[in-house]
Formats: C-alpha cells, sequence, structure tokens
C-alpha cells in the first residue's frame, strides 16, 4: 500500500498540477475566445479530448524535464525532490513521459494528423530544451523562441477547437508568448544559483539576475499593454482593458527588488504575485466572455 502510494504521489508531482493547469488556461483561453467569436459555446467531444491531449502534451513536457535535469534538481533543497519522488527515481519520470508522450499522439491523431505533427515536433523541441546532451536551455534565445512557439499555439489550439484560425486569433495569441517570455526569464533568475553550480548557463547566468529580473518586468508589464492595443478594435473597451489595473501593482512589488539588494527570494514572491495577479484578471475576462455569448445567445 505505502508503495502504491508513493506512486502516486511521484505522478501526481511528475505533472506539476499547478504548472500543467496554468498552461492549459491558454487553451481554455482560446476556446472562450474562439466561443465568442463564433458567438456560442459548445463542449462537444473535440474539446473534450483536445483538453485531454493538451493535458497530456504538457504532463510528458513536465514530467521528461524532471528526467533530464534529474540529478541537478536533487541538488536543489527548495524543489524537494527527495521528498516528492521518494521509492521512485529517476526512470520513473522517463516512463510518465513516455506514457503521455503516447497520450498526447493518440488524441491528436483522432483530431487531426496535423495538429500530431506540430504536438510530436514540440514535444521534441522540449526534450531537447532540457536534456543534458544537448541542453537548449542554455542559449541566448532559443529557450524563448519556444515560448513564442508553444504559448500561442496552445492559445490557437483552442481557437481551432471551435472553428477555423482568424486573423484576429492569431494577433491575440502573441500575448500569450510575450507573458510566458516574462514569467520564463524571472523563472531563469530564481533557479540561477543551482544552474551556475550545476554548469548549466542560462541568461541569467550569463548575463546577471538583476539585468534578467528587468527583462522579466519588461514583458510582464508591455504584454497587458500590447493586449489592450491589439484588442481595442477586437473587444468592448471593459474587456481590452482587464489586465492593465494590474500593471501598477507589479511596478510597486518590483521596485524593492530593483531598489535595494536583489535576491532569489524577491523574484520568488514577484512569481507569486503575478501569478495571482494573471488569474485573478483572466478569471473576470471569462466572465466577460461567457456574459457576452450569453447574451449573443439570448438575442
Amino acid at each position: 500500500m505505502n508503495s502504491a502510494v508513493s506512486y502516486i504521489r511521484a505522478l501526481v508531482y511528475a505533472v506539476r498540477p499547478f504548472e500543467n493547469m496554468q498552461h492549459m488556461a491558454m487553451t481554455i483561453a482560446g476556446i472562450s475566445f474562439g466561443a465568442y467569436s463564433a458567438g456560442i459555446l459548445v463542449i462537444d467531444t473535440d474539446i473534450i479530448l483536445g483538453m485531454i491531449a493538451v493535458f497530456a502534451f504538457l504532463s510528458h513536457v513536465l514530467s521528461f524535464n524532471n528526467y533530464a535535469t534529474y540529478d541537478e534538481d536533487m541538488q536543489d533543497a527548495s524543489k524537494g525532490f527527495s521528498r516528492k519522488f521518494r521509492s521512485t527515481g529517476r526512470i520513473f519520470q522517463f516512463r510518465v513521459s513516455l506514457v503521455f508522450f503516447l497520450i498526447t499522439v493518440g488524441i491528436t491523431l483522432y483530431i487531426s494528423p496535423f495538429i500530431t505533427v506540430i504536438a510530436i515536433l514540440l514535444m521534441l523541441a522540449w526534450a531537447l530544451y532540457t536534456h543534458p546532451a544537448v541542453m537548449l536551455k542554455k542559449g541566448r534565445f532559443v529557450p524563448f523562441i519556444l515560448d513564442f512557439i508553444t504559448m500561442p499555439l496552445l492559445f490557437l489550439f483552442g481557437f481551432f477547437l471551435t472553428g477555423s484560425i482568424t486573423q484576429n486569433a492569431l494577433i491575440i495569441s502573441l500575448f500569450f508568448g510575450m507573458i510566458e517570455t516574462g514569467g520564463h526569464l524571472n523563472h531563469m533568475v530564481i533557479d540561477s544559483d543551482i544552474d551556475r553550480k550545476t554548469g548549466i548557463l542560462t541568461v541569467a547566468v550569463r548575463f546577471g539576475r538583476k539585468r534578467v529580473f528587468l527583462v522579466s518586468m519588461l514583458f510582464l508589464i508591455t504584454a497587458p499593454i500590447y493586449f489592450f492595443t491589439a484588442t481595442l478594435d477586437i473587444l468592448p473597451l471593459v474587456m481590452a482593458l482587464v489586465f492593465i489595473p494590474g500593471i501598477p501593482l507589479l511596478i510597486i512589488r518590483a521596485l524593492p527588488a530593483i531598489r535595494g539588494q536583489f535576491s532569489r527570494q524577491r523574484a520568488a514572491a514577484l512569481r507569486s504575485i503575478y501569478r495571482i495577479v494573471y488569474i485573478i484578471e483572466a478569471l473576470i475576462l471569462e466572465i466577460f466572455i461567457l456574459l457576452s455569448i450569453s447574451y449573443k445567445i439570448a438575442l
């Protein structure tokens, strides 16, 4: 029984539920905007299977990341690998990633073989991102190119599940690439100590934590401004403005880290803040979208 519980616990930790849901939200946003564009939301088989495929895709990427950097992560006490994966080990992560790889391929083949090709290419790219033999994570630009490809595609996939992809969908999708890039840069700042210790020369290690932190803030602040300007002619004003109120809060919270002695802990604290801010604003936008769809249906 204890062995079974350990494996179940390890499986849950392997797919990183919070990070998984954080990125699945981009596909949910795509479905919402697609429904808003069509004026109706129908939860059909394709949408249900599509969300399962996205969960499997992200679970593969995250668990393979655990597998590829397992030894390094074991040295980072803050990640708690020794507690999370007690009695399972590194090979368990690979098996989990393989199962979710196969699930992703199987479901996307049912939806569209073209989507399968894209999913496989993305999964391979993210595998090369963390695998020690290649470690694209060390690149100056490759990690963020992957962000700008993957996150907009998650949004566009959701939009695709409700119908055909439009020009407006392409415009909005870039917003998700921007916020992911900002978050990824901040994450590299948080991991910079262990990355330096294990010889992984990320941009935060190469150029300094504070500089990279400032760039991450630039992305996190300009992303809402981009969303507003890009959607002003697409959405009602109240919806286009929804991410703007969080900007002053992010700036206020970031100033102590910028003016004072910079630390990993301050970057981690800001991550908690911007996640909460974006989640609240996204939920408000989702409510506006659902109310708008309900109003259109009522007419």
